[in-house]
Formats: C-alpha cells, structure tokens, sequence
C-alpha cells in the first residue's frame, strides 16, 4: 500500500489529541533534538533481536529486529522527526546523539515480560516497561540526556492483557501513571502516550476471549484518558500528546479497502512464522494486503498508518508563536561516560532479573 494525502488525513481525523497541559505555552513543536521509546514489540526496533542473539523474532521470515514484515510505527516516526534512535546494544558501542529506543518484545507495563517464557534456561531474562524506564533514568542522571527537547514516547499494555495477567486496568494504569512520573522526575517534559486499539477485535482476541478483551480495553482507555489528563493539569510544564490507536485501527477496520487493505485479519500464525517457512510468494503479498501479519502484530503497512497518526497528533499540538528554550548542550565526554554508565546498569538489571 503507497502512502497518500487521503488515507493521512482520515487518519488525522481520528486522532483525539486533547491539550493536557494548563498552559498553551507549553505546546509543543516538532523539532525533537532526541527519540526515546519505552514499550512492547510493536515499538521494537531490534533490542529482543539483539538480546536473544538474534532468534527473537526469527528472521527471515520477519523483518530484522521488528515483529513484523517491514519497518515499525517508530521507525517511520524517526523518519518524519529526522531522528534515529538506537538500540540498547548499539548504545553500548556508540554515542546515542539521536536517542534510544529502550522497547522490547513481549514487554508488560511492569517488569514483566511474557517472551521470557520462550527463551531458553539461564538466558538473560528480557524487562517490562517499569525496567525500561529504570534503564532511562541511570542514563539521565548521568547527565547524559537533554530531556527538555526530547521527546518521550509509552505505549504499553497489550501484553498484560491478552497474557491474562490483568483482567482489569488497575495495575496496568498504575505502573503507567508510575512510569511517567519516573520519566518526569528524570527531565522528560514532551510526551507522547498511546492508548490501545479494542484487542477482542485483533486476531489473537478472537481465540482468548473477545469479549473481556474489549471490555478491558476500553476501561484501559478510558482511564489512561483520565490519567493523562490528570498528569497533565499536576505537571503543568510538561506536554501531553495522546495517540489514539484505537480509533485508527476502529477507523480502518471499518473501511479495509480505503486504506489499500483486503483483509482485517492475519496472514500467518505466529507458531508458522516461527517454526516453518512460508510460501515466498505468500509472504511478500501478505505485507501489501492485511492488516495483521500474524495475531499479535500489525504489518508495516498498518505500522506506517499509526506513525501518520502520531505525527498528526504531533502537529495538532504545535504552538510555532512559542520560542523554544536554548538546548543545554552536554560535553561529549560526559555523553559518552553516562552512556556506558546505564548500559552497564542495564546488564546489571537483566542479569539480577534472571537470578
């Protein structure tokens, strides 16, 4: 499916991108100098890969590093920001000048991760979100972040649910609402939080009980709306940015074709993808045609429409009248320093984890 100015502006009109802050002032503006990314598999830009000696996911048939057939949601919110951010292992190596993305596969909102079940005896166990933003903090104390002109993207929460580990929202939203105030605390002052499409209309909530899986989206979305809100009016030098996903993937189930797809559902079973070879021929035309490739994961297609959802909540959000603040510059040494400091920690933690 090619790109076009239609489905971006259906996309754009699905967009509930609410003001969160007290003050207009506060808007923000799309020139991000750095990305830092805390979630799941959908937002995973190879740090499972990476971890897992590059069996999580197995590619071919996925695409490197990404839970599905081509680039992911951030990685076509990199694009239109201009910004790269690395992996964890690639921050071990490298300054990280651009950001870095902290998501992994299988991440629940606490410290958990359900992928952790698939690895093999005394593996280095893979962290929740909760541990992720535990990584970003050691990283900010170092000094070397400058959280002011960054941008702070969470999505978070499939997994718990459709795990079965949380059938209401209450933990869920807790240790989101606690994440954020850990990200604050720590600098981060633009935020862009995504909610969750209904997961009883995915594929995998068709086989795991449809019903309750909507029901706790919905509570899920309608407290993390409240949450937000609430952070928002506390934190009022901080700007909030609210993804509605739900209403994108409502938006083109509804409407498949208008958005280049034929089909809602899912091309493969993850258990096909992961321990046979499909078709060529199957595989290469199922990226252009459904919305899922397997039951948990979107393809690049469906990745692509979300990033075109966020940046127009992005933009609807933009106050251009409003001068931005001098960046705070870190001496390169200091960069270097604290990044080795928190990807030092990070092993620490994913090692104490599996103990």
């Amino acid at each position: 499916m090619k790109s076009s100015i239609a489905p971006y502006q259906r996309i754009a009109l699905a967009i509930a991108s609410v003001a969160l802050s007290a003050s207009p002032s506060i808007a923000a503006q799309l020139n991000f100098d750095r990305l830092y990314v805390f979630g799941d598999s959908l937002s995973d830009q190879g740090n499972s890969f990476a971890a897992t000696g590059q069996q999580l996911p197995p590619s071919p048939p996925y695409f490197p590093g990404r839970f599905s057939n081509g680039p992911v949601w951030t990685d076509f919110l990199g694009e239109s920001l201009t910004l790269a951010p690395v992996t964890l292992a690639e921050a071990q190596t490298a300054p990280a000048p651009q950001g870095i993305n902290f998501a992994f596969g299988g991440a629940s909102t606490g410290t958990t991760n359900n992928n952790n079940a698939l690895l093999p005896p005394g593996s280095p166990s893979l962290p929740g979100v909760t541990t992720q933003v535990e990584l970003y903090q050691s990283l900010a104390a170092s000094g070397a972040a400058t959280p002011d002109d960054a941008l702070y993207v969470y999505w978070a929460g499939a997994n718990d649910y459709v795990s079965g580990s949380a059938t209401s929202a209450q933990q869920p939203l807790t240790n989101i609402g606690s994440d954020l105030e850990a990200l604050y605390s720590s600098g981060a002052r633009n935020f862009l939080v995504a909610n969750l499409p209904d997961l009883g209309d995915s594929p995998v909530g068709q086989t795991r009980g449809a019903i309750a899986l909507s029901q706790v989206s919905r509570e899920h979305n309608q407290g993390l709306s409240t949450l937000l809100s609430d952070f928002g009016q506390r934190r009022s030098d901080a700007t909030v940015t609210a993804l509605d996903t739900g209403a994108i993937f409502e938006t083109v189930q509804q409407n498949p074709t208008q958005f280049g797809f034929s089909s809602t559902g899912n091309c493969f079973a993850i258990a096909e993808l992961f321990f046979s070879t499909p078709d060529p021929a199957k595989l290469a035309a199922c990226g252009e045609t459904a919305l899922f490739y397997d039951e948990l994961h979107p393809t690049s297609n469906a990745h692509r429409l979300i990033a075109q959802g966020a940046i127009a909540a992005l933009e609807s959000r933009q106050n251009l009248n409003v001068p931005k603040p001098p960046a705070q510059s870190v001496p390169e040494g200091r960069a270097i320093a604290g990044l080795a400091l928190v990807t030092g920690l990070g092993l620490k933690l994913l090692r104490r984890r599996t103990a």
